[in-house]
């Protein structure tokens, strides 16, 4: 009977061990989550931030061009190239912004597929139906 206690202990103390393990594994996976999504995040706000830079410069010597315009007919040519211009970072700033987005859901993409192949692995072993039938057969033999 101790021995039954014991080994009863033991089973105990293995499965909470298990909980314990899979809970730590569960939280060190999110901590390397966080970190990749906070790096990508800190090198999107700084490519935002170069493109902003980039275009308040642009900006400025488009004022620059547009007060050295002596008559009409110069200012409607100066407004071509630099609506142009506009429209080129517009479209630049769109294009980065999925590539972002795209970038921020990668590592969460990458975590999903390894979780999923280290659940499913062979490492985690489940009773066999057979094994499961015949230990319940006594019990219903008992019954009767």
């Amino acid at each position: 009977m101790g021995d039954l206690k014991r080994d009863a202990g033991a089973v105990g103390w293995t499965v909470a061990d298990g909980v314990s393990r899979g809970l730590l594994q569960q939280a060190e996976l999110w901590a390397r989550l966080q970190r990749a999504l906070v790096a990508q995040v800190e090198r999107g706000c700084s490519e935002w931030l170069d493109r902003r830079r980039a275009g308040l410069d642009a900006a400025a010597r488009a004022l620059g061009q547009m007060y050295e315009c002596r008559s009409l007919v110069d200012l409607a040519q100066w407004q071509q190239p630099v609506l142009a211009q506009a429209l080129d970072r517009g479209a630049t700033e769109a294009s980065a912004m999925v590539g972002f987005a795209a970038a921020l859901m990668a590592p969460i993409e990458k975590a999903a597929r390894a979780e999923a192949v280290r659940v499913s692995s062979p490492s985690v072993q489940a009773v066999p139906e057979t094994a499961a039938r015949d230990t319940a057969q006594p019990e219903r033999v008992a019954a009767e």
